[in-house]
């Protein structure tokens, strides 16, 4: 990483393709990406002696939580008393003047291809990507790791019951697979058909897992017991909530899977000089019901709408269509 952290970009690819048999072939692939340059905000008016802490507080119980929650997130800071008025005063800086961020973006694919002397097609390929991110020597930058009025970045430094730290996010290999193919029927008719297998739900910023960004109020605060807060006094009065990530990022994808099906039949006619195609489309054969993403915002409330569907997938539909060349 160290590259990275001095200020470039590199980026490694490697590809191979083989021929098995007459009209059988295979691929595969591996990259990998290390991003540099990163700047943050540098906020001038704090330093690590303007924040009480680290404190922590308790997640409440919910089956949706990791082990039903009940555990303690820790790490966490609060302005102190009396510095919330301070003239703003931020500078942009490089990270690498406090050790750099590491960025890294790889994946692996593999397809398998294949062309059948009737005409016919097949191609399967399976690919994978996964992201690492850590930003923790950004907490000794200067500015509230935690809530800040101008950040560039937001830099969560949660620290987990597990021992993991938000500020160091993994994002491990997710399987993605696509098969493709066509096939000549009777009277000129293709058949055509592409399923796709997604491993878990959308949702996310640079990568995807589901999220439990939980806004405290700062009357919760009033009364630590009630979250377990060993702040040990009340919120900083600029702030009307403290915001905790109960989840650590790319810890849980979810148990939601893509499983779509769409179908294709076409059929060509010609008349004289022109052509004319008629196409007959089933989108979504299974009528899956797959969530892109999920609400993020974690409430006790009796209305809280977490971790519920907020984009799903398109239900099943049918289409006819076609194309007139001349």
């Amino acid at each position: 990483d160290g590259w990275g952290k001095r200020g470039y970009n590199w980026e490694y690819t490697v590809s191979m393709q083989h021929q098995l048999r007459d009209r059988v072939s295979v691929s595969g692939g591996y990259f990998r990406r290390w991003f540099g340059n990163q700047t943050f905000t540098d906020d001038l008016r704090y330093d690590k002696s303007s924040y009480d802490g680290p404190f922590c507080i308790t997640a409440p119980q919910d089956v949706n939580l990791p082990g039903g929650g009940g555990y303690q997130v820790c790490n966490l800071y609060d302005l102190k008393l009396g510095l919330q008025n301070l003239t703003p005063n931020s500078l942009v800086r490089l990270s690498s003047d406090f050790g750099g961020e590491t960025n890294i973006y790889q994946g692996i694919d593999f397809n398998v291809t294949s062309r059948f002397q009737n005409g016919a097609f097949l191609q399967a390929g399976i690919g994978a990507v996964s992201r690492t991110f850590n930003n923790c020597n950004l907490q000794n930058a200067g500015y509230d790791p935690i809530i800040t009025t101008v950040p560039l970045v937001t830099l969560q430094t949660e620290v987990y019951a597990d021992g993991s730290r938000g500020c160091a996010r993994e994002y491990p290999y997710r399987p993605d697979m696509k098969l493709l193919g066509s096939y000549p029927l009777a009277y000129g008719v293709q058949l055509s058909a592409t399923y796709q297998f997604n491993h878990g739900v959308q949702t996310g910023g640079a990568g995807p897992s589901v999220l439990g960004t939980w806004a405290i109020p700062a009357a919760s605060f009033v009364n630590p017991a009630t979250i377990g807060s060993t702040l040990g006094r009340a919120l900083n009065p600029a702030n009307a909530t403290k915001t905790v990530e109960l989840i650590r990022e790319g810890l849980n994808y979810g148990d939601q899977n893509l499983n779509q099906l769409d179908l294709k039949l076409s059929k060509r006619f010609n008349l004289s000089r022109y052509r004319v195609r008629v196409d007959a489309d089933l989108y979504n054969a299974f009528n899956s019901n797959w969530p892109y993403t999920l609400n993020a915002n974690f409430s006790t409330a009796a209305t809280s709408a977490w971790p519920r569907p907020t984009n799903v997938l398109t239900g099943r539909m049918f289409k006819l269509g076609g194309q007139f060349d001349f």
